[in-house]
């Protein structure tokens, strides 16, 4: 198995620092420590929905060529 591009790692670590810099509404995405081709994320439901009071987490697998 290849690692990441440097492509996909630049990109990555742009799109997680804008995450940190304007957090999106209720929710979070990180990528592990060990890949960052592997995103967990976790919505929260937002007030004044079904789903208030909620927690739904996801994982996203990037390729290792993603721009």
């Amino acid at each position: 198995m290849t690692g990441p591009s440097q492509t996909a790692v630049t990109r990555l670590k742009k799109d997680y620092q804008r995450l940190i810099k304007d957090p999106v509404p209720y929710a979070i995405a990180r990528p592990l420590p060990s890949n960052i081709l592997e995103w967990h994320y976790v919505v929260r439901g937002a007030p004044d929905t079904p789903f208030n009071g909620g927690y739904y987490h996801g994982k996203l697998i990037f390729p290792a060529d993603f721009r």
